[in-house]
């Protein structure tokens, strides 16, 4: 299947904004530790980029895709967390056993995860979203049909349940994302109405970020409502960027692009483990910089690492 290289593109300026969000959060100053706000942006990118890729894709049998979906963002884990546990185990020398059902059934946005890998609720979230997929294309004519007013509700529904419990209006954020994105591809109108949105939309999207900030700072209203708006606006803003500096640029099987594009989820995968821990390699030196080239040639290293095992297992050998 040839690649998109703009999607390609993307997904790797995500998986990066995604390292430097948990890198930043690292040193020791407070404007350099504000940006990773900025940054954080990239998990947005990556729902934006899957509900984009799926709003084309033919499913014709539900379960069979679906299952599909689960292993192949879920045997990478697996192949992680025995390394985690392993490690807590035999040099820590704690280890509770409910992790390991949390993350065997992918439910580590709901009750939490151990440190190192932590940041992995967003495979639950991304699950979620992977679930209503074949709703969305058994329902797709009346969908577009009716897209407004859909994403209207699901935007309602976001910002009120955020105000009775706050993960689950982030959750209703990123479906509001993800099925937008779905909308979005299929989309036989003019895109230039949309670009022009977009171009009017970012002269106050900082504005509002920063005013809401000021005056609603630890608030529901700013940290999830606000901050999970903006956010989605952003990465649209950012895809639209990519998507014109790259749009023809006519590079066929870019032999870099390809493999950081291949490697970015495993990356993603195993970056954490060198920030926060088991293997933390950020306090490594008193050097920033050293800290941070090593700790992110470890996560490119071990990304690598279990991309190749994960496959093995997938083609039935190793």
């Amino acid at each position: 299947m040839k690649k998109d290289f703009v999607i390609q593109i993307t997904r790797i300026v995500a998986m990066f904004m995604i390292i430097i969000c948990h890198l930043v959060q690292e040193f020791d100053n407070r404007y350099i530790q504000m940006t990773s706000q900025f940054f954080n942006v990239g998990v947005f990118i990556f729902i934006l980029i899957s509900g984009y890729l799926y709003g084309t894709k033919k499913i014709e049998n539900p379960k069979e895709w679906l299952k599909n979906r689960f292993f192949k963002i879920m045997i990478p884990v697996y192949v992680f967390m025995i390394f985690i546990f392993g490690w807590e185990i035999l040099v820590q020398h704690h280890f509770k056993i409910k992790y390991v059902l949390i993350y065997l059934f992918d439910l580590q946005f709901v009750f939490g995860g151990v440190q190192g890998a932590q940041h992995l609720w967003f495979l639950t979230v991304i699950m979620i979203c992977y679930m209503i997929t074949p709703i969305l294309y058994q329902k797709k004519e009346k969908l577009l049909k009716h897209s407004k007013i859909i994403l209207v509700i699901i935007a309602a529904l976001a910002v009120g349940f955020s105000y009775i419990k706050e993960d689950i209006g982030r959750t209703f954020m990123y479906l509001l994302l993800y099925i937008s994105a779905y909308v979005y591809r299929n989309n036989k109108t003019d895109k230039q109405s949309s670009k022009i949105w977009l171009i009017l939309s970012i002269m106050g999207l900082f504005a509002v970020r920063i005013v809401a900030r000021k005056f609603w700072d630890g608030t529901v209203l700013y940290n999830t409502i606000v901050v999970c708006l903006t956010q989605i606006l952003l990465a649209y803003h950012i895809y639209w960027l990519l998507n014109e500096i790259f749009k023809n640029v006519k590079i066929e099987g870019n032999a870099l692009v390809n493999h950081f594009d291949t490697i970015s989820y495993y990356v993603y995968i195993t970056h954490m483990m060198f920030m926060t821990g088991p293997v933390r390699t950020m306090g490594m030196t008193e050097n920033m910089f050293i800290n941070s080239i090593v700790t992110i040639g470890l996560a490119w290293i071990t990304g690598v690492l279990l991309y190749r095992i994960s496959k093995g297992i997938m083609r039935g050998s190793i």
